[in-house]
């Protein structure tokens, strides 16, 4: 992005679309994200598809591949909380 020069981001926090397509698309932002940065998703815990659509799904996916935290209360919630990768 040629706003942002050669500096990379910090942090980058992922709501809103909660297809499992449309999430994935964090693979565009991920090379802007500096070495050592955060990406954080919110609505990790599996619940109703109308509720977190496919975060929880790519959640699981992805988690494996980065150092990561979950901070979740109680899974049985039925949705919401946030995951942290670190790139």
């Amino acid at each position: 992005m040629s706003i942002l020069g050669n500096r990379k981001i910090d942090f980058i926090f992922i709501e809103g679309d909660h297809s499992y397509e449309g999430v994935k698309k964090i693979e565009i932002y991920s090379p802007l994200i500096r070495k050592g940065g955060i990406i954080a998703f919110h609505d990790i815990v599996p619940s109703p598809h109308e509720r977190v659509g496919g975060m929880p799904e790519f959640w699981s996916n992805i988690k494996s591949k980065y150092r990561h935290l979950e901070i979740v209360n109680d899974w049985s919630q039925d949705g919401y909380r946030i995951g942290i990768i670190f790139v």
